[in-house]
């Protein structure tokens, strides 16, 4: 009998919340697992999201890839940031793409330093200066 749900953790700080499942992929318990997410999100006020789905094991069909960004971009909107730590060997990005396509900040990585040096670019002054933050110097030295 399969299991009814991912195992989860969730944390929260003041900066992010923090989501961790375990388990065998289901697109019933990844549709229940956005929902989980998001009145988490909801209840800690906290809007940057870091979901590290690297202890799932399986591989989606492309329908299921379409469907859970659809439904993510549906779920999240344009309020919130979410960072993905995923499985190399289970990431193709369509699922990123269809939810990004649909107006929602998210991108898949594969280590959590990556994901949290995008989803908190300002603990990160390498990371902000890289996007565009923070002063601009010209080649002569001047602001």
């Amino acid at each position: 009998m399969w299991p009814l749900n991912y195992k989860l953790a969730i944390e929260a700080d003041e900066r992010y919340l923090r989501v961790t499942a375990k388990g065998t992929y289901g697109f019933g318990r990844t549709r229940r697992l956005i929902h989980a997410i998001r009145e988490s999100s909801d209840r800690h006020q906290l809007r940057h999201v870091l979901v590290d789905l690297s202890s799932v094991v399986g591989i989606p069909p492309d329908i299921d890839r379409f469907e859970i960004g659809e439904h993510l971009a549906q779920v999240f909107g344009s309020t919130h940031t979410l960072a993905i730590i995923g499985r190399k060997e289970s990431v193709n990005r369509l699922a990123e793409t269809v939810a990004q396509n649909r107006g929602m900040a998210l991108r898949v990585f594969f280590t959590e330093q990556e994901a949290l040096s995008w989803l908190l670019p300002a603990a990160n002054p390498k990371s902000r200066l890289a996007s565009g933050g923070g002063p601009r110097i010209d080649p002569d030295g001047r602001s």
